[in-house]
């Protein structure tokens, strides 16, 4: 199975960081029609096809997302797309 895996640092305080998290999965959520449940730090998100997590640590992200071979032609835009997300809300620490 193709997969995605993302591990970002950011410098957010514990609060402004849940709420920019909570932002990247209600955008990556409503865009990719994906479910999503929160346990904490983490949570996991599916739709058909699609697969994943995401954890909230002190300073960093990571995120791994699990792609059907069928989806297998979208993972670049897909991968792109939470990049831009992390990118705008956690600032481009690249």
């Amino acid at each position: 199975m193709p997969t995605i895996a993302i591990k970002r640092h950011h410098k957010l305080d514990p609060k402004k960081a849940k709420a920019a998290a909570h932002k990247v999965i209600k955008d990556l959520s409503a865009r990719y029609q994906l479910a999503c449940a929160w346990d904490g730090d983490q949570v996991s998100f599916e739709r058909p096809g699609v697969s994943g997590r995401m954890h909230l640590g002190k300073n960093e992200i990571l995120l791994d997302v699990q792609l059907s071979f069928l989806m297998t032609p979208l993972k670049s835009p897909i991968e792109r797309a939470i990049n831009e997300e992390l990118d705008r809300l956690f600032g481009d620490t690249a």
